[in-house]
């Protein structure tokens, strides 16, 4: 279940998605697109993820995912994997 909506990753993250449920594909983008058309069909740039997927994400991406069955979809699931960026401060 995704809780949060941002992550802050410094590299590759390996992230795995189940379906919780018995039916239905794991549909999801990682170019910010709803894997969902407007209407209730898939679009073309969703990728089947199966009942699991494992994907690497790199920093920048944004993840959306939703559980299809047929023409029944889950709510839309979104999350950012965003940049750490380290800031080092000197004294004098």
């Amino acid at each position: 279940e995704i809780e949060d909506d941002k992550i802050i990753i410094s590299g590759d993250f390996d992230l795995t998605m189940r379906n919780s449920g018995s039916n239905g594909t794991i549909y999801y983008t990682t170019d910010g697109s709803d894997p969902r058309n407007i209407g209730g069909s898939k679009s073309p740039n969703a990728i089947n993820g199966g009942t699991v997927a494992d994907i690497v994400v790199k920093p920048g991406t944004p993840l959306k995912a939703r559980i299809g069955n047929r023409e029944i979809w889950s709510a839309l699931h979104e999350i950012i994997f965003d940049y750490l960026i380290i800031l080092t401060i000197y004294s004098f």
